[in-house]
């Protein structure tokens, strides 16, 4: 007898699976909790690239005609390629007629993008979803080399005279050496008076006493050097001298020291 129920009601069970799966592959029964939805998607990141690991995402059942939330489950996902799957209800219960009224977000400022897939079906292997294969990022455009700037030749310095190193003497050496400086300066201004007044000697005429036997070319001979200068004797002492260019003994006569080639 036993035996007999266990059977009828492993039949009663079996039926009642065989009708919920004929009801559509989007619901499943929950034991004690109702209805279980599974959705599916694919998930990407700011970019548009696929998301892969634990990804946060939030469930709603929105009635469109009566603009009212009905139902909001925030879940995390496992995504792998940015394919996911989820069931929905097992944490708080489904409203009645949930079953197309499911719209899937991703939280606010995160700029991922959730795009369904089609549901689930409720047998225990869901059939292999083709994922979508993932997108290549695009490649970055080969873009030129940044032109570098040559750098302006540097302008040449000019250069700055160059200065006396600074004395390093003591101001005693540096009297001493403008006491120096004074003498040195003295001797040669002596010089040049000496020289000044020779210069005037030479040019004033010099006095030379006659003596006995001497003549305007023997005179000439022995101060001028060439007794043909008797002629620049006479020139000179014209007034003084006798008719003929005799001459007394004890006479004076000019001899003029700017002749050329007089002697000094």
């Amino acid at each position: 007898m036993r035996r007999t129920t266990v059977v009828a009601a492993f039949a009663v069970w079996w039926t009642l699976a065989a009708v919920d799966a004929s009801a559509g592959p989007q619901a499943q029964a929950a034991p004690g909790r109702g209805q279980v939805l599974k959705r599916s998607g694919v998930v990407t990141d700011a970019r548009g690239l696929p998301m892969t690991g634990n990804v946060l995402l939030d469930f709603k059942v929105v009635d469109r005609e009566k603009a009212r939330e009905l139902w909001k489950e925030s879940l995390y996902v496992s995504a792998v390629n940015g394919v996911f799957h989820a069931e929905l209800g097992r944490l708080s219960p489904l409203p009645a007629a949930a079953r197309d009224m499911v719209e899937i977000s991703a939280p606010p400022g995160t700029g991922w993008g959730v795009a369904p897939l089609p549901a689930a079906p409720a047998a225990s292997e869901p059939p292999a979803v083709e994922r979508p294969a993932a997108r290549a990022e695009p490649a970055a455009a080969a873009l030129p080399a940044p032109a570098v700037a040559e750098a302006p030749a540097p302008r040449p310095t000019p250069s700055k005279p160059a200065l006396p190193p600074p004395s390093l003497a003591t101001p005693k050496a540096q009297a001493d050496q403008e006491s120096r400086t004074v003498l040195q300066l003295q001797d040669e201004l002596q010089k040049v008076k000496a020289q000044l007044e020779a210069e005037k000697s030479a040019s004033r005429p010099g006095v030379y006493e006659v003596q006995a036997g001497d003549t305007l070319r023997s005179i000439a001979e022995k101060l001028l050097g060439n007794p043909e200068r008797w002629v620049d004797l006479y020139q000179a002492n014209d007034d003084r001298l006798l008719r003929g260019g005799d001459l007394i003994p004890g006479q004076k006569l000019i001899i003029p020291r700017d002749v050329p080639g007089a002697r000094k």
